[in-house]
């Protein structure tokens, strides 16, 4: 019996044998793609238990979790030397839900009911915060930490708020209130030393109205390093915030709006303004589409003469003008420019003694140019055109005609510029 046993044992050792050198020289031949199926072959142990079922769970130190631990029960009178230090959880979840917990998730504490002043080693208890995935914690690790307890200091420490962000375009921080001014701060003497001030952050980021908040507040050094370690009390402030319209000045032209024409024969010949800019007071959106602004009409129909009026100015919408919001107009009115021919009979002078005019050219033509108004009222009678004949004989001559244009006209041309004039001796 034994004897085949031992037959049968050498038989199978030689079967192996042969196999394994088979599968050497294979691995010899085809050492990537071994390496693949081992690879595969640890992932599917991973996923798979004993009973060959695929696994939904997963247990370990739970990825990229470390938890503040807290202190529960402080004996009164007495304060953390130091903060507590972060542990991690071993636990048990799902896998879907596995890599993605959160320090959150957990509650870490130490229960220092009881102790003295002095050091002492305390158990970690951790608590699950949420079901998610089928949560379930093991322990802490570690699961013990070192904790030391002395006599506990207070101060006073000055709250201050500090504004992040900005308004919404053309709003901006008008005022700031907040309470408490002023906080108690606890914990160990040479930590509760360092704090200086007590600081909350507050984000106005787009506001566009006033609003109120409770926000946490920060122990800091002078630096403004946050102090771990201590407490605060009260550990929030109440901050209430204004926030209003942020008006900008910005300078625009004025223009006059002038309506109506004047008298028949006038004419506009400036426009003027004072003050010619005016500032204006509004949001950078409000102003962002002003180029100039507009006066109320000025009517100038039918004027003869300058026309001054106070006028307020015509607005954008939410827009307002620093000071009175008037301006005066001044409108500059002239006699409207033009030429005008008249017939003017010449008047001699300087005749000598003895003779007389026997004859002379009848008129001339002058041409006269100045307002229209005078013009068209002018009485031809009121043209001086004179010829002198001083010095001149018994004959024929060619005398030039000197006009003189009446006030306001002048004169453009005489035709002809000299006349013919004959004199002759005798009464």
């Amino acid at each position: 019996m034994v004897e085949h046993l031992l037959k049968e044992t050498r038989r199978y050792l030689e079967v192996a044998l042969a196999l394994l050198r088979g599968a050497v020289a294979s691995l010899r031949a085809n050492a990537g793609l071994a390496l693949l199926s081992v690879a595969l072959a640890f992932l599917l142990w991973v996923f798979v238990d004993e009973s060959g079922e695929a696994r939904t769970t997963r247990s370990g130190l739970i990825p990229n979790v470390e938890v503040q631990v807290q202190p529960v029960n402080l004996p009164q009178g007495l304060a953390l030397a130091n903060e507590l230090p972060l542990v991690r959880v071993r636990g048990e979840a799902s896998i879907d839900a596995w890599n993605r917990f959160t320090a959150e998730d957990f509650r870490a504490f130490v229960v220092l009911t009881g102790l003295s002043e002095g050091r002492h080693t305390v158990p970690v208890r951790v608590e699950a915060r949420t079901a998610r995935g089928g949560l379930r914690v093991i322990e802490p690790v570690p699961d013990q930490i070192e904790v030391t307890l002395v006599p506990l200091f207070v101060k006073s420490v000055p709250v201050e708020v500090t504004v992040e962000g900005s308004p919404a375009q053309g709003f901006t921080v008008s005022g700031m209130e907040f309470t408490p001014q002023q906080v108690t701060v606890a914990g160990a003497q040479d930590l509760v030393t360092l704090v200086s001030r007590a600081v909350a952050r507050l984000d106005i980021s787009g506001a566009r109205e006033d609003t109120t908040r409770f926000l946490p507040l920060e122990p800091q050094d002078r630096l403004g390093v946050l102090v771990r370690g201590v407490s605060l009390d009260p550990g929030t402030v109440s901050v209430t915030v204004s926030i209003g319209r942020r008006d900008v000045g910005r300078l625009f032209p004025v223009a006059a709006r002038v309506t109506g024409t004047p008298a028949p024969g006038y004419n506009v010949v400036s426009v003027g303004v004072e003050p010619a800019l005016v500032e204006l007071m509004g949001t950078d959106q409000e102003l962002e589409g002003v180029s100039l602004l507009a006066t109320a009409p000025v009517d100038i129909t039918g004027a003869q003469a300058d026309v001054v009026r106070t006028v307020p100015l015509e607005l954008p919408p939410g827009v307002s003008a620093r000071g009175t919001g008037q301006v005066t107009v001044r409108v500059s009115i002239q006699p409207a420019q033009g030429e005008a021919t008249f017939g003017v009979a010449p008047q001699v002078s300087g005749l000598g003694p003895g003779l007389r005019v026997v004859s002379i050219t009848p008129q001339v033509q002058v041409l006269l140019t100045g307002p229209l108004p005078t013009l068209s009222s002018l009485d031809p009678s009121s043209i001086a055109a004179r010829v002198d004949l001083t010095g001149l004989s018994a004959g024929s001559h060619r005398v030039g005609v000197r006009v003189e244009a009446p006030q306001g006209l002048r004169v453009v041309s005489v035709t002809p510029q000299m006349v013919e004039v004959t004199l002759a001796q005798g009464p």
